[in-house]
């Protein structure tokens, strides 16, 4: 793949953006949550990781090819939840196992907060 760190920030912005574009029943009053939650994790602790996007959720992984094996997944998360609109935190392992909510807010940066202190000393060296 070759891409860096910065790279893959640009390409998560701009693919936030579209996705908060599409989403069904924008208005001029919808809030644009999945951009807001990138804008915060890009000026956050958490831009030493590789960011991507599952679902509704935004994650982080070691190496921009996490998919392949090549680096590991963060043991927390953030889902976008829409009624109400805002945020969910969660710790835990990124496919199977129990997950634990750490929070529930409408504010990206409260959210990304929230997870950088779960992800402090990720990865251990």
């Amino acid at each position: 793949m070759g891409w860096t760190l910065d790279d893959t920030w640009d390409w998560l912005r701009d693919c936030a953006q579209a996705f908060d574009d599409s989403r069904p029943g924008r208005s001029s009053t919808w809030p644009p949550n999945m951009t807001s939650l990138v804008m915060a994790a890009a000026t956050s602790g958490l831009r030493r990781l590789y960011p991507f996007t599952r679902h509704q959720s935004l994650r982080f992984a070691t190496s921009p090819e996490w998919y392949l094996g090549t680096g590991a997944v963060a043991p927390a998360c953030v889902d976008l939840v829409t009624d109400p609109l805002g945020y969910i935190v969660w710790s835990g392992p990124p496919s199977a196992g129990p997950r634990a909510k750490v929070a529930e807010t409408t504010d990206p940066i409260q959210a990304i907060t929230h997870l950088e202190l779960l992800l402090g000393n990720w990865p251990a060296l």
